[in-house]
């Protein structure tokens, strides 16, 4: 309250005082030990589905980093008041170190991923948060009864995505209702197996060009350099329209009328260049426009890789394929709005 009534919002003992209630805030958390995390599988006896109001999923999570944002944003809620009163980002605010799994209260900059929320949900629709007596926005987005998803098909990166999760699921309190990374598992429009084309050659990107794609760049000078041979991995797949009939509250079989609306999802979208199968998809299942007819709000942060594609009719298909996918979504009144081949977001509102 005294930050957003502050007239002076360069007033160094107001962004010192910010940063001590967030090192307090950190103090009162309790992790379990590396040890602990490490040896257990907390979701292994659990299902690795809920059926939730307000959902994040994150495909192609990489080593987990925006799943770790998305979780530092439960626990940082004077950074948003902030950054409502002035448009200076000068001010620490709450980050999980990948590496230690441990939280640092002098993270700067914005988080992006807490931006997805605050930007493009509206919280006047949204179901009130129980037992919160906060009115900031930045309260009705972030929220215990939410749950998080993850996939990465990459296996080099199991063991930290699951000492991730189970950091997540363990501490106390909790930042969300459940999580569940699906490790060795990527995104597909149909569920069994398939193979995942290894980026070898990215190592200070923490190979980011592994793709479901035969001929993606990476997946090529990672062949060559293998002598020639593969480096495709066996991996298991999910449809999006699986995946988001077994997470989202509307499509449990005894879901009421109330638990049918004022939720929300929010999809990241990272998976070199298989996004554009994936939007198609999507627009023929339907299943995300069922989503919001119901009442419910989404939002699609898309990382488009055209590039990815060396040849041009290639590319011209892909495009087409997009632009197709989009038309669909908007007949099916979603607004879809058309931008830069490069990172988007894409707010999903009904006409």
């Amino acid at each position: 309250d005294g930050i957003a009534a502050s007239k002076s919002f360069d007033d160094a003992a107001w962004k010192e005082r910010k940063r001590q209630i967030d090192a307090e805030a950190i103090e009162r958390l309790e992790i379990p030990s590396d040890d602990v995390l490490e040896t257990t599988s907390y979701n292994d006896a659990r299902d690795a589905y809920k059926h939730c109001k307000h959902v994040f999923i994150d495909l192609g999570a990489n080593i987990g980093d925006t799943l770790a944002r998305f979780a530092d944003g439960h626990f940082d809620l004077c950074t948003p008041l902030w950054s409502k009163a002035t448009s200076k980002r000068d001010i620490s605010r709450i980050e999980t170190n990948l590496t230690t799994l441990r939280y640092s209260a002098d993270a700067s900059g914005d988080n992006d991923i807490a931006g997805l929320f605050t930007r493009y949900l509206d919280p006047r629709s949204m179901t009130p948060v129980e037992n919160n007596h906060s009115s900031s926005q930045h309260s009705s987005m972030f929220r215990e009864d939410m749950c998080a998803y993850a996939l990465e098909g990459n296996p080099i990166f199991t063991a930290r995505l699951k000492k991730l999760e189970n950091m997540l699921m363990m501490m106390k309190p909790r930042p969300m209702e459940h999580v569940h990374v699906f490790t060795q598992t990527v995104i597909d429009v149909k569920d069994g197996e398939t193979e995942l084309f290894l980026d070898t050659v990215n190592p200070q990107y923490n190979f980011w060009g592994s793709s479901l794609i035969s001929n993606h760049a990476d997946a090529i000078n990672s062949a060559r350099q293998n002598g020639g041979k593969s480096t495709a991995t066996p991996v298991k797949a999910i449809s999006l329209t699986t995946l988001l009939k077994n997470t989202l509250m509307p499509f449990r079989a005894n879901a009421t009328d109330e638990e049918k609306s004022g939720g929300s999802v929010v999809i990241k979208m990272d998976v070199e260049g298989f996004e554009f199968k994936l939007l198609k998809d999507l627009a023929e299942s339907q299943v995300l426009c069922d989503y919001m007819r119901m009442g419910n709000q989404a939002v699609m942060a898309v990382e488009y890789h055209i590039r990815v594609f060396r040849n041009k009719a290639q590319r011209q298909e892909m495009t087409k394929m997009k632009q197709a996918a989009i038309a669909e979504l908007q007949n099916a009144a979603l607004n879809l709005p058309d931008g830069s081949e490069l990172r988007e977001m894409y707010p999903f509102r009904l006409w």
